[in-house]
């Protein structure tokens, strides 16, 4: 705002040096001013001067407007990327720590070694290591329950009560029977397999006196070099020591015959216990001159045990006689075969 002093009037003139004139007339008093503050009715404010009579008024300028904004600048260029820095150097490499101290001595091992369990329907192997606990490793299924086949005729003369598994002959399909004996799995009846030699006929079996219906309950009737290659695969003829095994194992042969026997089927009545399901029946036997003996009388079994080039083991049950025997005789004869598991 701006601001005035009080204003004072001009002095006179001097008046030339001559005579002395009449003296001049005095100046007027200069007036005194005052300010004051205003605002007119739209609001613009000002400042009132008055001076004696003479009043003027000093109005404020308003605010200029604002001014446009101004265009935004543009963006600067990316800057160029900085190269990478080096690899720092690999740290040095560290001591090598202090040797331990050294450790227990370690115990002996146990020798170890693969045990066999069989039972009827498995072969369990098992790793026993000293006095550790036996550890089974290996299990193997061998045969199946008899209530999956359809029964056989022959099964009837068969012990009602004893424990049996059952296997299929792949060759021609015929089910066995088979029971465990001590440590022994035995089959259960007599093998009824037609052994065909290399001819492509079969001389070497027969039914007993030809007809079918006897190799059904009996089996058939084989000559020594048949019977020793015709078991099944697993199976074998068992020798002397094995049969002798299976006599050990039901008593002895002075009474082996009467525990081995079938339950009916012998002549006069000279049946067995059949006291592990052996089930023994008199199937008789070929003879050399092509005749057939003894049926219901004799069962007569080949060992794989040879005597000689011309005879071979046997063992021998009877219709009248609680033991059993062993006897050599020739290999031509036509005997019963059983197979033991290997």
């Amino acid at each position: 705002m701006a601001m005035f002093a009080a204003c004072t009037g001009e002095d006179g003139a001097i008046g030339a040096k001559g005579e002395m004139g009449e003296a001049g007339i005095d100046g007027k008093d200069g007036v005194s001013c005052t300010l004051s503050d205003t605002t007119s009715k739209s609001g613009l404010k000002g400042v009132v001067i008055t001076c004696g009579d003479d009043v003027r008024i000093v109005w404020n300028g308003t605010d200029g407007k604002d001014g446009e904004d101004g265009e935004d600048g543009k963006n600067g260029e990316d800057g160029k990327d900085g190269k990478d820095g080096e690899d720092g150097k690999d740290g040095e490499k560290g001591k090598t720590g202090a040797k331990g101290e050294p450790g227990d001595p370690g115990k002996d091992g146990s020798s170890c070694k693969l045990v066999s369990d069989t039972s009827l329907f498995t072969i369990d192997t098992y790793v026993k290591c000293g006095d550790e606990d036996s550890v089974r490793v290996a299990s193997m299924n061998t045969m199946n329950t008899c209530a999956e086949y359809t029964e056989k005729s022959n099964w009837s003369f068969m012990k009602a009560d004893a424990e049996y598994g059952c296997f299929k002959d792949e060759r021609d399909e015929q089910v066995y029977r088979a029971v465990k004996i001590g440590t022994q799995i035995w089959m259960a009846e007599n093998l009824n397999f037609r052994y065909v030699n290399d001819e492509g006929t079969d001389s070497t079996s027969w039914c007993y006196n030809g007809e079918k219906s006897n190799c059904e309950t009996y089996g058939r009737l084989y000559t020594w070099d048949a019977a020793k290659q015709v078991c099944p695969e697993g199976w074998h003829l068992p020798n002397d020591t094995e049969w002798n095994t299976l006599w050990t194992a039901v008593g002895g042969t002075s009474t082996a015959g009467a525990k081995l026997k079938s339950t009916s089927g012998w002549y006069n009545n000279g049946n067995g216990t059949d006291s592990y399901g052996f089930s023994v029946l008199p199937a008789g036997c070929r003879k050399l001159d092509g005749s057939f003996n003894y049926d219901v009388g004799n069962a007569d079994f080949w060992s794989s045990s040879e005597v000689g080039s011309y005879k071979a083991d046997s063992g021998n049950f009877y219709c009248n006689l609680d033991d059993v025997s062993n006897a050599s005789y020739d290999k031509g004869y036509g005997f019963s075969v059983r197979c033991l598991k290997d």
